[in-house]
Protein backbone atom coordinates (compact mmCIF):
# COMPACT_ATOMS: atom_id res chain seq x y z
CA UNK A 1 0.00 0.00 0.00
CA UNK A 2 1.41 3.47 -0.85
CA UNK A 3 1.70 5.42 2.09
CA UNK A 4 2.79 8.81 0.79
CA UNK A 5 2.82 10.39 -2.86
CA UNK A 6 6.38 10.77 -4.38
CA UNK A 7 6.87 13.80 -6.70
CA UNK A 8 9.89 13.82 -8.94
CA UNK A 9 11.94 16.83 -10.32
CA UNK A 10 14.41 16.87 -12.81
CA UNK A 11 17.35 19.92 -12.67
CA UNK A 12 20.19 20.40 -14.92
CA UNK A 13 23.51 22.94 -14.00
CA UNK A 14 24.02 24.94 -16.94
CA UNK A 15 26.61 27.52 -16.86
CA UNK A 16 26.45 27.91 -13.23
CA UNK A 17 22.33 28.57 -13.32
CA UNK A 18 20.40 25.62 -11.96
CA UNK A 19 17.14 24.80 -14.52
CA UNK A 20 14.10 22.70 -13.32
CA UNK A 21 12.49 20.19 -15.89
CA UNK A 22 15.06 20.71 -18.35
CA UNK A 23 15.19 20.59 -22.40
CA UNK A 24 17.06 17.76 -24.27
CA UNK A 25 19.29 21.01 -25.26
CA UNK A 26 19.92 21.72 -21.57
CA UNK A 27 20.83 18.39 -20.54
CA UNK A 28 23.12 18.21 -23.51
CA UNK A 29 24.41 21.61 -22.15
CA UNK A 30 24.58 20.48 -18.22
CA UNK A 31 27.54 19.90 -16.21
CA UNK A 32 25.18 18.24 -14.02
CA UNK A 33 21.88 16.31 -14.29
CA UNK A 34 19.86 15.09 -11.42
CA UNK A 35 16.44 13.99 -10.01
CA UNK A 36 14.79 14.59 -6.55
CA UNK A 37 11.90 12.71 -5.23
CA UNK A 38 10.24 14.15 -2.38
CA UNK A 39 6.93 13.00 -0.63
CA UNK A 40 3.89 15.46 0.03
CA UNK A 41 5.82 16.39 3.52
CA UNK A 42 8.23 17.62 1.60
CA UNK A 43 10.64 15.10 3.00
CA UNK A 44 13.31 13.87 0.78
CA UNK A 45 13.35 10.40 -0.47
CA UNK A 46 15.56 9.78 -3.08
CA UNK A 47 18.01 11.55 -5.35
CA UNK A 48 19.55 10.24 -9.05
CA UNK A 49 22.74 11.85 -10.07
CA UNK A 50 23.89 9.74 -12.89
CA UNK A 51 27.42 11.45 -12.75
CA UNK A 52 28.74 14.94 -13.83
CA UNK A 53 29.92 17.85 -11.44
CA UNK A 54 29.36 18.04 -8.06
CA UNK A 55 26.07 19.91 -6.73
CA UNK A 56 26.57 22.39 -3.56
CA UNK A 57 24.18 21.98 -0.39
CA UNK A 58 22.54 25.32 -0.84
CA UNK A 59 21.42 24.04 -4.64
CA UNK A 60 20.36 21.03 -3.64
CA UNK A 61 18.44 22.49 -1.19
CA UNK A 62 16.86 25.14 -3.47
CA UNK A 63 15.70 22.13 -5.54
CA UNK A 64 14.65 20.42 -2.95
CA UNK A 65 12.13 23.54 -1.83
CA UNK A 66 11.16 23.68 -5.57
CA UNK A 67 10.25 19.72 -5.47
CA UNK A 68 8.02 20.13 -2.43
CA UNK A 69 6.06 22.97 -3.33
Amino acid sequence: MLKSWPVSLSFATVHGATVADPTAEERELAAAVFTLTCNERGELVEVFKPGGSPISHDVLKGCLAACAA
